[in-house]
């Protein structure tokens, strides 16, 4: 019998059966209904839906010893129960409550009077294809059912243009863990300590040396839940740290051609990607640049960010700051900056990244991005022809700098050694969203940059 008082310790504590128990049994007035049964051997006992009940083990002896008891237990939703489940159901898990409903409507029409209306979809005006007027910086918004990968690499990635895809949502994450869903993530991955910044909310000064706390992922997913002002728990390595999440997420399969994956040793980078990044309402990121001017993409599996984003040729006019014997900019507060003259001039765009959506933002782009709600996501950094001479040229300079020690040596050794194949992946077919989404095994090692376009199947 559990001691703890809930259900997972296996059942309620034991002064319940020594006392209240005892006290129900005593009543003749049976207020509470109660129901006093012995299950014997081969017996089924049904077991109404809301009914509480408690159950007391009452082995018997095998060979002189102490047995035990072995029973099988299913639950069941009849169509009768359904109103009074759903709600409940949403509270606790709220997208096994969707895809539950989903699949009734489309298996059983005739329990449509039990499910609750359809919630009618949002309006596709209300998501603007085009962001930005000026043809040197805008932001084009694509659905993956016409987008190819070569037109993805030729268009986007090549010409340094910012670009979100839709419509991977369906099949970036396996089935079992219903999208990724926060509710699986607790269930299975909430015991991971992992760091939680704290200091990430409004009144975080431009300089501020960060604040973490080591947390359960349960305890910071509770804590973003209770609206925790300035808690962000990101860019927690997946391959180091939760890598057994990488069964049940798929990275998308535009930025799979990553040299990072190609080379023939092993480097630094090699599993820092992709990342998990985890958000309170209000928390924001610092305005920076991703490091050696490494392209950046972002799946949002929940929740809505906004971007602010600026053309790498400007960065000069946000007031960086490169220390001495750093080559990494530093930048005031977005709030400073917006009261510059060269935030005027500035070229930028405004985007909200929305849950199911995949941004790529090019390397050397400074941003800025703030949690509009709770958030989650996944990312990664990656080098294709576009950007590699302008990571070898920073890792270069902070080599001969004597920056970032031996291990960055061999990193930048590691990307200079190569003749990398650049037509890789450059497929012009377009391919069925369940095609445009690769498995970490397939990934890591650069296997998938060299699939057909079709490729093999999971």
């Amino acid at each position: 019998i559990g001691a703890r008082g809930d259900y997972g310790s296996g059942g309620p504590p034991l002064y319940w059966w020594l006392d209240t128990y005892r006290k129900l049994r005593e009543d003749p007035s049976n207020p509470l209904g109660m129901v006093d049964v012995v299950q014997r051997p081969h017996d089924t006992i049904f077991i109404p839906s809301g009914w509480w009940h408690a159950v007391l083990n009452i082995p018997g002896e095998l060979e002189g010893r102490p047995g035990v008891t072995v029973c099988c237990t299913r639950n069941a939703f009849l169509p009768e129960s359904l109103p009074r489940v759903l709600p409940l159901m949403r509270v606790n898990f709220p997208a096994f409550a969707d895809l539950f409903v989903s699949e009734l409507r489309s298996r059983r029409p005739d329990l449509a009077r039990f499910l609750p209306a359809e919630q009618e979809s949002k309006a596709a005006e209300d998501v603007p294809d085009q962001i930005g007027c000026d043809p040197t910086w805008m932001l084009h918004r694509r659905r993956c059912a016409g987008l190819s990968l070569a037109e993805c690499r030729r268009r986007y990635i090549s010409q340094g243009h910012p670009l979100i895809i839709t419509g991977l949502q369906g099949v970036w994450a396996s089935k079992e863990s219903l999208g990724c869903a926060p509710e699986w993530l607790k269930e299975h991955f909430g015991e991971k300590r992992l760091a939680a910044y704290t200091n990430f909310g409004a009144n975080r000064a431009a300089q501020a040396a960060d604040s973490s706390d080591l947390v359960r992922l349960a305890d910071a997913m509770d804590r973003v839940q209770q609206g925790e002002e300035g808690l962000y728990v990101y860019d927690v390595s997946l391959p180091l740290q939760m890598p057994a999440l990488l069964e049940h997420v798929f990275l998308p399969r535009y930025f799979a051609h990553d040299y990072l994956q190609q080379t023939m040793r092993k480097h630094c980078f090699s599993k820092s990607w992709p990342t998990f990044f985890l958000g309170a309402q209000g928390s924001h990121s610092s305005l920076h640049v991703d490091q050696w001017r490494g392209h950046f993409w972002m799946m949002l599996l929940k929740g809505s960010k906004h971007w602010t984003i600026f053309h790498p040729e400007d960065v000069h006019l946000l007031s960086p700051l490169v220390r001495e014997g750093s080559f990494h900019p530093k930048f005031p507060s977005l709030e400073d900056v917006q009261e510059s003259e060269g935030y005027q001039r500035a070229r930028r765009l405004e985007v909200v990244l929305q849950a199911g959506e995949v941004l790529f933002v090019p390397g050397g782009a400074p941003h800025f991005v703030k949690n509009l709600t709770d958030t989650m996501a996944i990312a990664g950094n990656f080098v294709d022809e576009s950007n590699l001479q302008a990571v070898l040229e920073d890792l270069k300079s902070m080599v001969e700098a004597g920056s970032g020690g031996e291990a960055l040596k061999e990193f930048y050794t590691a990307m200079d050694e190569v003749e990398f194949e650049e037509g890789l992946s450059m497929h012009e077919e377009v391919l069925r969203a369940d095609q445009l989404v690769v498995r970490y095994g397939d990934f890591v090692g650069g296997r998938a940059a060299h699939w057909p376009a079709e490729p093999p199947l999971f």
